[in-house]
């Protein structure tokens, strides 16, 4: 099971890369966390949002976020 501890917002969105290694996972406070499938941590935080993340999208060979 993964979680966070000490994460106060809701989860609003959630894909997964095609290779099924990454999965990207929108928050309601406007950020998106990598987080590795294999070592269930987290790779990188983006912050900067204003609103909450409606959607997310892996295209092979790179990741888009909206």
């Amino acid at each position: 099971m993964w979680h966070e501890t000490g994460l106060r917002t809701l989860v609003t969105c959630l894909a997964r890369s095609p290779n099924w290694d990454t999965f990207a996972v929108g928050y309601a406070d406007g950020s998106i966390r990598l987080w590795s499938a294999a070592t269930k941590a987290v790779l990188v935080t983006f912050n900067g949002h204003k609103s909450a993340i409606s959607a997310l999208a892996f295209e092979i060979g790179r990741a888009s976020c909206r």
